[in-house]
């Protein structure tokens, strides 16, 4: 994730991303857990939080790389 940020600009904004992404992931969870849902709904929520999973995954390597 090349950017033209201040190395510490650019680390502080992976960390927010991380942290968002897994209060994110934790609600959907939650919703999953304790909301009656269409199985269509459900589906939805499960592939977002498949999708924040990679997100996770890319936004942490790019920390590291940052690192």
């Amino acid at each position: 994730m090349p950017t033209n940020r201040k190395p510490n600009q650019a680390t502080e904004d992976l960390r927010k991303h991380i942290h968002n992404t897994q209060e994110n992931y934790k609600r959907t969870e939650e919703v999953l857990a304790t909301q009656p849902l269409s199985s269509d709904v459900r589906a939805d929520l499960e592939a977002q939080n498949m999708n924040r999973e990679q997100s996770l995954n890319d936004f942490k390597e790019a920390l590291y790389d940052e690192l």
